[in-house]
């Protein structure tokens, strides 16, 4: 019961950006903010009727897309460093490579997260734009 009043969200969210390499994680993170704010946009014009939503659905499936992307350069960038890392240490251990792997998918994860929340978004957008 302790360890669970110690952990945070904040304290997970901290380490697995850690994790996954602050480099690749923390634009995948803005990317995130980025699309939620583009989405609240978009709802609440469809909600007033402004204008059509179709200008920021292209935007959140570019934002989408370049998040999967990114989260898989992101991996494939951690996989040749525990590669490399694994090639020339002579002790490395098949625990560490199994850590050092886990490690580089953290950012195709967020990245692939990213991608379907904003798949989910455009799909409720599309529905719920007004018939012109």
């Amino acid at each position: 019961m302790i360890f669970l009043q110690q952990f945070t969200f904040t304290s997970f969210v901290l380490k697995k950006i850690d994790e996954g390499g602050p480099f690749i994680m923390v634009p995948l993170l803005i990317i995130l903010v980025i699309c939620v704010l583009i989405s609240v946009r978009s709802l609440w014009l469809i909600r007033k009727k402004v204008e059509r939503s179709e200008k920021n659905i292209r935007l959140l499936n570019s934002f989408g897309l370049f998040a999967l992307v990114y989260g898989v350069f992101g991996q494939l960038l951690g996989l040749v460093e525990v590669l490399d890392q694994f090639s020339t240490d002579v002790g490395t251990s098949a625990n560490q490579l199994a850590m050092g792997l886990k490690f580089t998918i953290l950012s195709t994860l967020l990245g692939c997260f990213i991608f379907l929340v904003v798949k989910a978004v455009t799909i409720l957008l599309t529905t719920l734009q007004p018939k012109v």
